[in-house]
């Protein structure tokens, strides 16, 4: 027999309300624009480092942060040690320039996510 399923949906004026801003997150159901802004991190971060981390307690369902481990790219246990590569990349676009107390200019470095998922999955 066909099954014929459909997304719950409340009574009219018991819709769940959005709850926005809390934490300068980022909402995903937003109509505004995507502003083409990233983290800057000090140009003596420029390079390759190595990243170790290491889990240092569970509070709530271990199951559940055993399954959120994973799906974020962790093998093996949740709470043993996880060593991969990072690497920082100097921006340098104008519009990004630190003037430095000896009155140089500095470039803000970015977080090159694309390269950390590799190291961490072995891509």
């Amino acid at each position: 027999p066909p099954c014929h399923t459909s997304a719950a949906t409340a009574p009219p004026g018991f819709e769940a309300r959005r709850v926005e801003g809390i934490g300068g997150g980022f909402d995903m159901l937003s109509e505004q624009p995507i502003v083409d802004v990233d983290v800057l991190y000090p140009p003596s971060l420029n390079g390759t480092w190595v990243c170790e981390r290491r889990v240092a307690a569970v509070e709530g369902d271990v199951g559940q942060a055993q399954g959120a481990w994973k799906l974020l790219g962790g093998t093996g246990d949740i709470q043993s040690g996880e060593k991969y590569y990072v690497r920082f990349v100097d921006l340098r676009r104008s519009s990004d320039a630190m003037t430095g107390l000896d009155g140089r200019r500095y470039y803000g470095d970015v977080f090159d996510r694309g390269f950390e998922i590799e190291s961490r999955t072995g891509g």
